[in-house]
């Protein structure tokens, strides 16, 4: 996800997709040991991801300071 799609969020839909991805890493993990996925990318890609919305929910944090 582009962090451009992602700064048009507002807080509560980042907390959302936060959630939501957290359980996808849990799964791609889960499918990783299982063997059903050769590839990590997707669990990279995924992990990116929450980093991205972490950074923003932070700055938006220090804007209300």
């Amino acid at each position: 996800m582009k962090t451009a799609e992602l700064k048009q969020k507002n807080k509560e839909e980042l907390l959302k997709l936060l959630d939501e991805k957290k359980r996808d890493v849990q799964n791609l993990k889960m499918q990783l040991a299982s063997g059903k996925i050769k590839s990590v990318k997707g669990l990279k890609e995924t992990k990116k991801d929450i980093a991205k919305i972490f950074t923003l929910l932070n700055k938006e944090s220090e804007n209300l300071k």
